[in-house]
């Protein structure tokens, strides 16, 4: 396998900006197939009977934009740079059910605004030439010894994948490195924490080893998707992030701004990252979903390292007050969610992206443990205030409702404070 080799260092990659600013259209007119071609190959390749061997880039568990953006960027680069003895199917990946992928709107609008081809009108979009995990026979290629995997935004595998972990090989992330997969490190573990988001690194890597691919205008167009949404447009006030993720959007923007017909100036990428919020915050779209669906729609789970107890935490971008007073049966569903999934806890983020206030139900069967959960989170520094189950005709005794008072702890920071609580 291939390693993920060194990141372009910054003054380097400002260069290579310049450069591709001058050179997209010519570059483009290369012999190096599009972004579509590559995916549909890839697809049809995997679909065959009896494929060869597999690497497959997998995106982590809840599937968000940035997730989705790198498994495809990723694969494009690892075959890409594929020595000729090199006869693997290498392929993203995407770690969400086909059925799901509308319930995060910003992804769809992303892939669907980028170019990639597909099928349906409206969030019935499907991208065509991506496979969904629930398309690819994982297991079964692992069964068969012909399966590798990349593991891209997460450094850990999900519980169901859990029996992967002799497969994996190549790692970048910006999470907080969970120590796992000990087999792969050096420069195939490639994990920078506080990094705003994984496609910087992905981007990093394109203009280290392949800069012939920052030149295709789909490719950077979702690039810069994922890091405008996961930096919320370069504002280090509201979403952790590095100064040298501004060059990082500025060369995608000089690439992708003739494909998405945009100025490439401030006002062309503010007018970009504006489309993908509003329809990321869609509330109509979003209240529209029935209540487990919302649940699962930005989902993570895991039995706790410390505690042995398994949790699951669910994400949306609607605000706390809002989301109850239209959906005053939440709790009960946050009730049911947990019963189905064997989860002793399970947590709702809610966050309100005008303001960047955010809310936190909490739910447990089990008192006890509620409590010192929530001891826990305070403990930690969330700065917890209980609020009613405003929309509740009758509240629910196991599900407590807070206003955050630490805003600045979304998922990416409360799982690793989840994983040192010991019950």
């Amino acid at each position: 396998v291939r390693r993920c080799g060194t990141i372009r260092p910054p003054a380097a990659l400002a260069a290579l900006g310049a450069l591709l600013r001058l050179s997209t259209l010519s570059a483009m007119a290369s012999a190096e197939p599009p972004l579509n071609a590559y995916l549909a190959n890839s697809l049809r390749a995997l679909q065959q009977p009896n494929p060869a061997r597999v690497l497959a880039v997998l995106g982590n568990e809840a599937g968000d934009a940035d997730s989705c953006v790198c498994a495809i960027g990723m694969a494009r680069l690892l075959a890409h740079v594929a020595p000729p003895e090199d006869h693997r199917i290498i392929v993203p990946v995407l770690s969400v059910p086909r059925a799901d992928f509308a319930l995060q709107l910003d992804r769809l609008h992303l892939l669907r605004r980028a170019g990639l081809r597909g099928t349906g009108e409206g969030v019935c979009w499907r991208p065509s030439d991506v496979a969904f995990v629930d398309d690819v026979d994982l297991a079964g290629l692992h069964a068969l010894g012909r399966l590798d995997l990349c593991l891209v935004d997460h450094n850990r595998l999900s519980q169901p994948l859990a029996g992967l972990a002799d497969c994996v090989q190549l790692i970048v992330d910006h999470h907080v490195d969970e120590g796992g997969l000990q087999a792969v490190h050096g420069a195939a573990r490639l994990v920078e924490v506080g990094i705003g988001s994984c496609a910087s690194l992905v981007t990093e890597q394109l203009a280290s080893r392949a800069p012939i691919l920052l030149a295709d205008g789909m490719l950077c167009s979702l690039l810069l998707g994922a890091v405008l949404l996961d930096t919320a447009n370069l504002t280090p006030a509201a979403k952790a992030q590095k100064p040298r993720e501004v060059e990082i959007a500025n060369t995608l923007l000089a690439a992708a701004a003739l494909h998405l017909r945009l100025k490439p100036t401030a006002a062309g990428r503010d007018a970009y990252f504006d489309e993908l919020q509003t329809a990321k915050t869609d509330l109509a779209a979003l209240l529209a979903f029935p209540d487990l669906d919302l649940l699962r729609q930005d989902y993570k789970g895991e039995t706790l390292a410390g505690s042995s107890v398994t949790c699951g935490v669910s994400s949306v971008v609607i605000p706390g007050d809002r989301l109850l007073a239209a959906k005053p049966e939440l709790p009960v569903a946050m009730e049911h969610f947990a019963r189905d999934r064997g989860l002793e806890l399970c947590l709702l983020m809610c966050l309100d992206t005008s303001t960047r206030r955010r809310q936190l139900l909490v739910h447990s069967a089990q008192p006890a443990l509620l409590s010192s959960l929530v001891g826990h989170m305070q403990q930690a520094g969330l700065a917890l205030l209980e609020l009613p189950q405003a929309g509740q005709g009758e509240a629910s005794p196991t599900v407590l409702c807070f206003e955050q008072g630490n805003a600045k702890v979304g998922r990416k920071l409360l799982m690793p404070m989840l994983r040192s609580f010991v019950g």
